[in-house]
């Protein structure tokens, strides 16, 4: 491993850490938690590629890379606020489908719209060139990051 100082080490561990810390990504003018907003903006994007059955707290998890309860303790909250709905599978009732209502859909679009927004303003801001080469970089750390934390959980 290339021997690099201190000083340019903890630069790049700062940069990652702050925009860990940005706050674009965890505001909301809807009253529910971003983690919830996810959830919706998922179930939206899932049923504008056809899935109109519904989808399950399974696979919401494995989507989301989050334990069970915590996708539940969100399900529960946004079923409480209207957004969401639990009904029974029809092939098996043991399993519960979970569909968007229409103040789901409508906020989960009014999510995904801000979301575009926001990084439209970011190549604006960018570029063209630097964005592409932004989306390069982020794609391999993400890429090199993923393979150092399979290989430390070895």
């Amino acid at each position: 491993m290339t021997q690099y100082s201190h000083a340019y080490i903890l630069s790049l561990i700062d940069v990652f850490s702050r925009l860990a810390k940005a706050d674009w990504r965890k505001t909301t003018v809807w009253g529910i938690k971003t983690s919830e907003v996810r959830v919706l903006v998922l179930m939206k994007r899932m049923l504008d590629q056809g899935d109109t059955s519904g989808t399950t707290v399974s696979e919401l998890r494995k989507t989301l890379q989050v334990t069970s309860p915590t996708v539940t303790q969100m399900t529960n909250s946004l079923i409480h606020n209207g957004y969401i709905e639990r009904s029974p599978d029809q092939s098996d009732r043991r399993i519960s489908k979970l569909t968007l209502t229409e103040a789901g859909i409508t906020l989960a679009q009014k999510a995904t719209d801000q979301y575009k927004e926001i990084f439209a303003g970011l190549i604006d801001h960018l570029g063209k060139e630097q964005t592409d080469q932004l989306i390069h970089l982020l794609s391999e750390s993400f890429t090199y990051l993923q393979g150092v934390g399979k290989k430390n959980a070895e």
